[in-house]
């Protein structure tokens, strides 16, 4: 898994205006951005939200304090009527939005490996499955953070930490300790063939037209291996013309292609994540 970052759309970050209506907690002692169903008319004869599912956004590496990522929780939750969390992955040492250096970013990378990484997804998931008690959870990654959505969503994925002393209690429900029930992909990095091996959930996966990190290429041939070759249920593909890397959480607000793409892979995830979540 290279840390490449040639792709210099990895470093353009345009920041979205907007008020942000969440609030900030934690998750077993994780930062967390949580934003709640709320309807836009508060006489809305809309049903109130499931209190069984919710969806766990999974950032990239500009962390989950960046207004883009908090604004995009709040339209989702209110798309989906479902509780949106964005736990803080990075251990508060996310890249400032006007200081991606591209020198040091190898070094970055290296403290933000499958090793320190996983845990905290594990445990996050975790808690939300056992002590928030929620059924079924989703989750939806973007560049950095989509490879993880990817693994979390794997049948070989656990997010039981003690195997043996699981083993050994015999009131255990392996139900507890699984990931993702659904999980969606918006333009992933440091991802590989490899990493989509085992996964047999519902997925949704959000293509840029040009992106180094996933390029078409690798977007076809993991679209052919998951729905032809191992004929995933509930798979699907969309693809958007006239973007990069990163258009769904940090394009350009000024470029009308890039937000009706953004919107549209909003809508689309809202919709993905209502009707299987909620099935």
């Amino acid at each position: 898994m290279s840390t490449d970052t040639k792709c210099e759309h990895c470093l353009n970050v345009n920041v979205h205006q907007g008020t942000t209506k969440g609030s900030v907690g934690t998750l077993d002692n994780y930062p967390c951005y949580i934003s709640q169903y709320i309807p836009n008319d508060e006489t809305s004869t809309t049903p109130a939200p499931s209190s069984t599912a919710c969806i766990v956004l999974f950032t990239d590496v500009f962390g989950y304090e960046l207004p883009n990522i908090r604004l995009l929780a709040d339209k989702l939750a209110l798309q989906s009527q479902l509780t949106v969390y964005v736990p803080d992955i990075l251990l508060n040492d996310a890249i400032p939005a006007d200081k991606f250096d591209r020198n040091t970013f190898p070094q970055w990378k290296s403290k933000h490996t499958d090793i320190e990484t996983l845990p905290i997804i594990k445990q996050v998931l975790y808690t939300l499955r056992n002590t928030h008690n929620y059924q079924k959870i989703g989750g939806w990654g973007f560049c950095f953070g989509g490879r993880y959505a990817a693994l979390a969503a794997a049948n070989s994925f656990s997010t039981n930490q003690d195997t043996e002393s699981t083993t050994n209690n015999t009131t255990s429900n392996s139900n507890n300790y699984h990931g993702l029930d659904a999980y969606a992909v918006a333009h992933p990095s440091f991802i590989s063939l490899d990493d989509f091996a085992h996964l047999t959930v519902p997925g949704l996966y959000l293509c840029a037209e040009t992106d180094m990190q996933f390029p078409l290429n690798l977007a076809k041939e993991v679209e052919t291996t998951l729905v032809e070759k191992q004929k995933v249920p509930h798979v699907v593909f969309k693809y958007y013309n006239g973007t990069t890397h990163g258009f769904t959480v940090r394009g350009n607000e000024n470029d009308p292609i890039v937000v009706a793409a953004r919107d549209d892979a909003l809508d689309n995830a809202a919709q993905f994540f209502h009707k299987v979540l909620q099935a």
